[in-house]
């Protein structure tokens, strides 16, 4: 048996592990891409349909029209194709006499193996689904890609390769009808070159926007600003929208600030925040933050200016942070030929900087 084993999986092998039982299984597309397939086609074809059907001259605007149309379904399409990821079948299942392994071989060569690794034991099987064309899943474990979620083991085995025995002699037990087993979930340390660039243009757009907000100068004033003491002459207001969900439109009274540079300037400016309902009057005196470069750049000195501003680069820390590790993660799978993920559920697998450091070491 161990001569008819592919040498790419002999390498992975123990000196004294011998195989018993192997099936190679063909790739195949899953029910979601295969309808975004479905429906790109079905929309690439249906304007042809109409005008065909229609039989009458078109204008150049109804073209416009379709082929925006098209190209738009066809832009969906395509995200969902891609954002549902390379969801296959493992490609050979090996059973030897210590071990399950499931072997995803690259389309390329040189491209990266990913192996699923669990040790033979009495619950070795977590699930049993018979088919009705005789064929039978044996599940070892879920393998969760970001919101994507599918089950591990030996899928699809048909009747006359079925390892039920062979399960049996190595002191594997299924699992009976009504009991029901502990079906572990292991994170899979996925990171490729398109979410790196996905992860950079998010890190952007977020400076972008805090660069852009109102708010974020004025949280800057607050903390590089020159502090004194101004009048309220006026307020300036000013209708806009908020709310996430329902928008309403609400009135925004900004103060009109009358104060004195340190120099002994006279100024007036308008506050950089505004309130629905502002804490003070006219002719009442606040205290504020202004520019000394430029002191018709003004903002009260209120906390609840740091609130927009504060909330945004939160995130924006959060997600530069959780680009760094995908960075690293990508950089690591680069250089990794084979890819040990453990199925076992002790936790050897949960992170995958952990499994993919892991592989480091073994490759």
């Amino acid at each position: 048996m161990k001569e008819s084993v592919p040498e790419n999986v002999t390498e992975l092998l123990g000196e004294d592990e011998k195989p018993l039982w192997m099936m190679r299984q063909r790739r195949y597309i899953n029910n979601a891409r295969a309808a975004c397939l479905l429906v790109g086609f079905v929309f690439m074809v249906l304007p042809v349909v109409v005008w065909g059907c229609a039989r009458v001259s078109l204008t150049v605007g109804t073209l416009a029209m379709f082929a925006a149309g098209w190209l738009g379904l066809l832009c969906l399409c395509a995200w969902g194709y891609v954002s549902r990821g390379r969801k296959m079948e493992r490609t050979l299942f090996v059973l030897t006499d210590q071990r399950a392994l499931l072997i995803d071989e690259p389309r390329r060569s040189g491209g990266q193996m990913v192996v699923w690794v669990k040790p033979i034991s009495p619950m070795l099987v977590s699930k049993v689904r018979r088919h009705r064309n005789g064929s039978v899943d044996y599940i070892f474990a879920e393998e969760k890609t970001g919101r994507v979620t599918q089950e591990l083991g030996f899928m699809r085995v048909p009747p006359e390769q079925n390892p039920e025995m062979l399960l049996a002699e190595l002191g594997a037990t299924l699992p009976e009808r009504k009991e029901k087993r502990k079906l572990h979930t292991i994170e899979c340390p996925r990171a490729t070159a398109w979410g790196v660039v996905g992860y950079l243009l998010v890190v952007c757009g977020l400076v972008w926007v805090l660069s852009r907000m109102v708010e974020s100068e004025g949280a800057y004033l607050f903390f590089t600003g020159e502090k004194t003491e101004a009048l309220v002459v006026d307020f300036e207001q000013v209708q806009e929208k908020k709310g996430r969900r329902r928008k309403r439109e609400v009135t925004v009274n900004y103060p009109v600030l009358a104060f004195r540079t340190t120099t002994g300037i006279p100024w007036v400016a308008l506050s950089l925040y505004g309130y629905e309902e502002p804490p003070f009057g006219k002719n009442d005196k606040v205290q504020i933050f202004y520019d000394a470069a430029n002191p018709t750049r003004a903002t009260m000195d209120d906390e609840s200016v740091l609130i927009a501003p504060g909330v945004v680069l939160a995130f924006l820390l959060w997600w530069g942070w959780s680009c760094y590790r995908y960075i690293a993660l990508w950089r690591v799978l680069r250089r990794t030929d084979v890819l040990y993920v453990d199925m076992s559920g002790d936790g050897a697998g949960s992170t995958p900087q952990q499994t993919a450091g892991n592989a480091a070491q073994k490759a």
